[in-house]
């Protein structure tokens, strides 16, 4: 079984409640070309899939699969899964370093958590439980 997190630029208007995020609340989170370079340079050792637009990272937390879904040239959103089975807050460290590095957020997919970018110049949105 899976544990998945929603990686994301948040729009000015991002609702308070989760359950009502549209794609129109999200700004571009870059290119696949250009995600996977900047990714690339914090974590050299990642292994990718250029023809199902996925990359594969184990490392001492545990195995992160990098899923780039959207077909479009800019995208949105993509998202990572994990294993249920890992060290869920050493998991959710993991994710929130990425994300600051990134400039980007993440939710939790079974939580409805926000966490991520502590840069408040790069994103503007309440930290904590989106419920």
């Amino acid at each position: 079984m899976s544990y998945d997190y929603l990686i994301f630029r948040a729009g000015k208007n991002l609702p308070a409640d989760m359950s009502a995020i549209e794609e129109d609340d999200l700004v571009s989170v870059g290119t696949y070309s250009d995600l996977k370079a900047k990714i690339l340079v914090l974590y050299p050792q990642m292994k990718w899939n250029d023809t199902e637009r996925r990359g594969g990272l184990v490392n001492d937390v545990g195995r992160f699969e990098f899923n780039f879904y959207e077909e479009s040239r800019v995208m949105r959103s993509f998202s990572i899964r994990t294993s249920h089975r890992q060290d869920r807050n050493a998991t959710q460290k993991f994710i929130e370093k990425l994300c600051n590095k990134l400039g980007l957020f993440a939710l939790d997919g079974q939580q409805l958590n926000v966490f991520g970018c502590l840069n408040p110049e790069t994103q503007q949105i309440p930290t904590g439980s989106m419920k």
